[in-house]
């Protein structure tokens, strides 16, 4: 308590290209992130455990906040999403 510890990642490309993997089977099986995106911040990147879950929370509350944007903000300003489509929901006008 009360120390500063210093930490920097590194391989950040490797990381990046991890991270792409990681959300592409997300994104094809349906399943969440977090379990996924720890090991890759902290085997991959070099990460504290610590910092890669914090890491690993702040970027799921980021996908979480712009998908509540992108359903609720949208309908307030006119448009709708048209439900879930195959291709992400197409937008159109209400």
């Amino acid at each position: 308590m009360g120390s500063v510890v210093r930490c920097g990642a590194g391989r950040t490309a490797w990381g990046l290209a991890a991270a792409f993997g990681v959300g592409l089977v997300s994104g094809v099986f349906g399943v969440g992130v977090g379990w996924a995106l720890v090991p890759v911040f902290n085997l991959v990147m070099g990460l504290p455990l610590k910092v890669a879950v914090a890491c690993s929370e702040t970027t799921i509350a980021l996908g979480d906040a712009a998908a509540t944007y992108l359903s609720a903000g949208f309908r307030f300003f006119g448009f709708d999403s048209g439900g879930n489509r195959v291709g992400g929901g197409l937008w159109r006008l209400a």
